[in-house]
């Protein structure tokens, strides 16, 4: 296959500092090729290098070929130029990277319009065209419709469609489906498939879920502190790694059938019976009922939309239910008033899913820590914080520094510590690991296991991850549509499926083994 795109010994810096050093690969026709690592391992800027998007105070040397043209070489307007057309970008979070104030038409035929010469009524007709191209019915009506009107696999096909618009040779995904759902992230891999092999469009795909590379990649680059340490077919990659960090890497992957956690016959801590929550006259949720006994963990999953948030809200009094009863150590929490509801919510600890928003950043590392203990006018709070800290395994050397200056895991030790603080008998976690590494992921989830075998805290823990909730929860509920839809042991529940849904979610779950992974597509039809 001929090589499209061909990156040699490419290095970028920032002053002093080497982000990557001598980095080399080629992208072929048609060809996939998965670009892992950790964050601050070089891959996103090795991918913006090719476009030509590197900050302005960076350097780089080496060469980028593309097209024939020698990136590196570019000014701003042939560089441009270049862009859409022969190279294109689909980002992260589409939600940011699309215009809130234009309708998803108006955006297309932008991106049209700027590198082709056409009508305005064969631009409306291409908008149509690549509409329909990346699955979305009644094109003319999702023309009109705002990014706020459309579900996020919705927006990441309109993003899609916008890099596609001019045929390019190249597209470039930055973790396309990092904030998907199971369910709706096989339909984007299916789309991105479907895209390379009716275009011949080669796609270079920075992410780090494994089970997407083995879902969607032909050969994977594997790159660590600046360097890249291993590249191959994704088979032998994947399969038969060479290098230390590599199998390092697959380790850390949680997979589904690795759980061995019990279900407990202990007594409630919270009683969720016949729960409604309605906005407008749309059921958020739907007669909700579940339980959670003492030292256990509660698995709720399902989709975006499905109600999980709106339950956890509910739990610790943030949200007022429509209907029914939540009972929290034996007390209806939703006829409380707010005076009431203060020593109670100080059994309860919250953990969220981005530690960098929930942290306050004019707050040192300590502060934040100690932030439930002044709010609750605790004692020794010094020796608490440090307590706390040792326990998370960041010990004092980092008391005072701020969140911007701590990786992401050291950011969500931070707020797990925080949510001990008052060392709760119930912990509500939002989706907290969803927005690492595997490799920090997976120190994370092997701390929170630690913390909640040595202080036997329930815990109402919602994610869409099936690996992860299949790894720390000894029971599992499933939502859908607002409805629990089936729950019991983690066993059970992910080992005999009852529910076709439920069986939906389990065979939209990728795993890291591309034989394996090869079979479910196939059989997923």
């Amino acid at each position: 296959m001929d090589v499209v795109l061909e990156f040699d010994a490419v290095s970028v810096g920032f002053g002093q500092a080497r982000a990557t050093d001598k980095v080399s690969f080629a992208v072929r026709k048609g060809e996939v090729v998965a670009v892992v690592g950790e964050s601050g391992s070089g891959k996103s800027v090795t991918a913006m290098s090719a476009l030509g998007l590197l900050p302005r105070n960076a350097w780089s040397e080496g060469g980028i070929r593309l097209a024939d043209n020698e990136i590196l070489d570019l000014d701003n307007r042939r560089m441009r130029a270049l862009r859409g057309n022969e190279i294109a970008m689909i980002f992260q979070e589409p939600m940011t990277a699309l215009s809130p104030v234009h309708t998803i038409g108006w955006q297309l035929d932008e991106a049209v319009k700027l590198h082709q010469n056409l009508s305005k009524e064969k631009r409306t007709a291409r908008v149509k065209e690549l509409l329909t191209l990346v699955g979305l019915d009644r094109p003319e009506a999702r023309m009109k419709q705002y990014p706020h009107e459309l579900s996020g696999g919705m927006r990441q096909r309109v993003m899609i469609a916008m890099a596609i618009s001019c045929d390019p040779k190249v597209i470039i995904a930055d973790e396309p489906t990092t904030a998907l759902d199971v369910t709706v992230q096989a339909e984007i891999l299916d789309l991105l498939r479907e895209l390379r092999d009716r275009l011949g469009t080669a796609i270079v795909l920075i992410t780090h879920s494994m089970g997407v590379v083995a879902d969607l990649a032909d050969r994977v680059v594997v790159m660590y502190e600046g360097r890249l340490v291993e590249q191959g077919d994704v088979d032998d990659v994947l399969l038969r790694p060479s290098h230390e960090y590599t199998r390092r890497l697959l380790k850390a992957v949680p997979r589904l059938g690795s759980g061995t956690r019990q279900a407990k016959d202990t007594e409630p801590v919270l009683r969720v019976r016949d729960l409604v929550v309605s906005f407008g006259g749309h059921r958020a949720v739907d007669e909700v009922t579940f339980q959670i006994g003492k030292g256990e963990v509660l698995g709720l999953v399902g989709e975006s939309g499905s109600g999980k948030t709106t339950v956890g809200r509910c739990a610790v009094g943030l949200q007022k239910p429509t209907a029914g009863r939540i009972e929290l150590f034996g007390n209806d929490i939703a006829k409380m008033s707010a005076r009431v509801l203060k020593p109670v919510r100080a059994r309860i600890g919250m953990i969220f899913q981005d530690p960098a928003s929930s942290l306050d950043p004019r707050m040192t590392v300590a502060e934040c820590v100690a932030e439930p203990l002044v709010l609750h006018k605790a004692h020794n709070r010094t020796d608490r914080v440090s307590e706390l800290l040792d326990a998370v395994e960041l010990g004092n050397a980092l008391r005072d520094r701020y969140p911007h200056e701590l990786s992401g895991g050291q950011r969500q030790r931070v707020s797990i510590a925080r949510a001990l603080a008052l060392n709760p008998d119930l912990l509500i976690a939002d989706e907290p690991t969803s927005a690492l590494d595997v490799s920090v992921q997976a120190s994370i989830l092997e701390l929170f296991l630690d913390l909640q075998e040595r202080f036997e805290f329930s815990c109402l823990f919602i994610s869409h991850d099936l690996a992860v909730v299949d790894m720390l929860a000894n029971r599992v509920a499933v939502m859908h549509k607002g409805r629990v839809v089936e729950q019991g042991s983690r066993a059970d529940v992910f080992g005999a499926p009852q529910e076709d849904y439920t069986q939906k979610l389990l065979s939209a779950a990728p795993v890291p083994d591309p034989a394996e992974q090869r079979e479910r597509r196939v059989s997923r039809g």
